[in-house]
């Protein structure tokens, strides 16, 4: 836990962020999580709703706009941080080959 805290202190810097790859890695996966869960939450809401299926995940914000769960602008900031969320996943993958 100690070594937990000492990283997360020195991950408050954009420059340990980029000189240290442990801090990376760890704000990179957190960040994909993230996204994953917003999706997750956005198709239980879609499925509680009742709503039409989404084609995609873009398709997924469209819904939820069309039913007036989230406001017009929204969908723009979850399609940016998901299409984010995979830049990483491929850069990761990238990586480990």
């Amino acid at each position: 836990m100690k070594l937990l805290r000492g990283e997360a202190r020195d991950a408050a810097s954009v420059e340990a962020y980029i000189d240290n790859p442990c801090i990376k890695c760890a704000v990179e996966r957190s960040f994909r999580v993230a996204v994953e869960i917003c999706l997750d939450i956005e198709r239980r809401i879609i499925a509680l709703e009742g709503l039409r299926y989404p084609a995609d995940n873009q398709d997924i914000c469209r819904v939820l706009v069309e039913a007036h769960i989230i406001p017009d602008r929204m969908p723009l900031t979850l399609l940016n941080m998901a299409r984010f969320r995979n830049l990483l996943s491929v850069r990761q993958y990238m990586q480990s080959s």
